[in-house]
């Protein structure tokens, strides 16, 4: 068995087989990891420098990072070969009455964004918006309300209004209206 002590640089290529262990942070693209696996992509020319795969901090499990260049997205993909499978699956796993998966849209200051928070598209076309503001827009990419749905809707259970409601256009009706105990 081999067995390399201290800060090790490796200059050229690395063959291991078998069990490997790691004492320390393992860094790729970088001799100073700050992270049990920190990979950074240092040595791109042009615009794509700077991307960053941090694994173990102390802050974050998982952390990818675009560095200082615009124009690149962290993107996460997973690819279903067969239409019984699924193309990424998020999970998260609870023991108690806690928050299972937690999207929080911020700006990198840490301050809150007035833009969308999240964005489901087909082909970069909206389906499903929610905005800073808690405005959910389905069909539509600029809620103006709290739910803003652009195109036929369907209901089919009951339709619970608390306050004044407004119709604008022609409703159909399948069966009656009751309007204060009234049916029509």
């Amino acid at each position: 068995a081999s067995q390399l002590t201290g800060a090790t640089v490796l200059g050229g290529s690395l063959s291991v087989s078998g069990l490997s262990y790691f004492s320390s942070n393992v860094g790729m693209g970088t001799n100073a990891p700050n992270a049990t696996l920190h990979i950074e992509d240092t040595f791109r020319s042009g615009s794509n420098t700077g991307k960053r795969f941090i694994f173990g901090t102390d802050t974050y499990g998982i952390k990818i990072e675009n560095g200082t260049n615009t124009g690149y997205s962290p993107t996460i993909i997973g690819t279903a070969y067969d239409s019984n499978d699924t193309g990424l699956f998020l999970i998260g796993t609870i023991s108690a009455a806690a928050t299972a998966v937690q999207i929080d849209g911020r700006l990198s200051n840490g301050t809150l964004t007035s833009g969308n928070i999240l964005r489901i598209t087909n082909f970069d076309s909206d389906r499903v918006v929610v905005r800073s503001d808690g405005n959910v827009g389905i069909g539509s990419s600029t809620p103006g309300t709290l739910l803003d749905v652009n195109g036929t809707t369907r209901l089919s259970s009951t339709l619970s209004v608390g306050g004044a409601s407004q119709l604008t256009g022609a409703a159909v009706l399948g069966s009656s209206l009751s309007v204060s105990g009234i049916t029509v």
